[in-house]
C-alpha cells in the first residue's frame, strides 16, 4: 500500500514533532500571558496603594501646615 521508499514515515514523523513543538510553545505562551495578567495587577495594587498613601499624607502636611 505505502512505499517505504517514498519517504512518508520520515515526513510523519517530521510532522509529529512539529505539533508537539508548537503545543509546547502555545502552553508557554499561555504562561506567559497568565504572568503578564498577576504581574499587571500586582502592579495596579501597588499603583493604587500608592496613591492613596500620598494622598493621605499629602492632605496630612496640607491639613498642619494651613490649619488655624
Amino acid at each position: 500500500m505505502h512505499d517505504p521508499g517514498n519517504g512518508w514515515p520520515e515526513y510523519r514523523r517530521f510532522v509529529v514533532t512539529e505539533l508537539k513543538r508548537i503545543a509546547a510553545i502555545e502552553r508557554d505562551v499561555k504562561h506567559i500571558r497568565l504572568d503578564m495578567a498577576v504581574l499587571r495587577t500586582k502592579m495596579y495594587v501597588a499603583s493604587a496603594t500608592a496613591a492613596l498613601f500620598f494622598s493621605g499624607l499629602l492632605t496630612a502636611i496640607f491639613h498642619v501646615l494651613w490649619s488655624d
